[in-house]
């Protein structure tokens, strides 16, 4: 489906959400925003690879295979050792700025990839636990066998 500009509604949506304007409105002029009609709901795709409903901003999908949206500030957080934000949806991360990251699938295992992060930050316990419940499964081990 072709994509099509955000209504004014939407784009004073994100606003009153707490998105900075010229931030959005350079994502919106540099075509890394855009909105379409998904099952009835509008919808708001971002280049990075996720998509959100505006009525419903915790209701959000990949649009790519990554598994999550940020990578700056991953390889950031990895290569300086930086603390790394951790947002809870597509929505928190625009209103940060893009700063941090998002988990797009949490089908992934996440201690693999948070292994040399120094720290993790996020906005909210709720999701902190359950970033923290992800984070302490044990690591699978392969099956040890003796050569005959």
């Amino acid at each position: 489906p072709a994509t099509e500009n955000l209504t004014w509604t939407e784009y004073s949506s994100l606003l009153t959400a707490g998105v900075d304007k010229r931030f959005l409105a350079g994502l919106y002029a540099s075509g890394n925003l855009w909105a379409r009609t998904v099952g009835g709901h509008r919808t708001v795709f971002l280049a990075e690879g996720a998509a959100f409903r505006l009525d419903r901003p915790k209701t959000f999908w990949a649009t790519t295979n990554e598994p999550f949206i940020g990578s700056e500030s991953y390889d950031r957080a990895t290569f300086y050792r930086e603390p790394l934000l951790i947002h809870e949806t597509p929505l928190d991360w625009l209103k940060a700025g893009r700063e941090g990251i998002v988990i797009l699938s949490w089908e992934h295992y996440w201690p693999l990839y948070l292994a040399d992060v120094p720290v993790i930050r996020t906005l909210n316990i709720s999701f902190g636990r359950r970033l923290s419940a992800s984070l302490k499964h044990p690591l699978p081990l392969p099956e040890i066998q003796v050569a005959a």
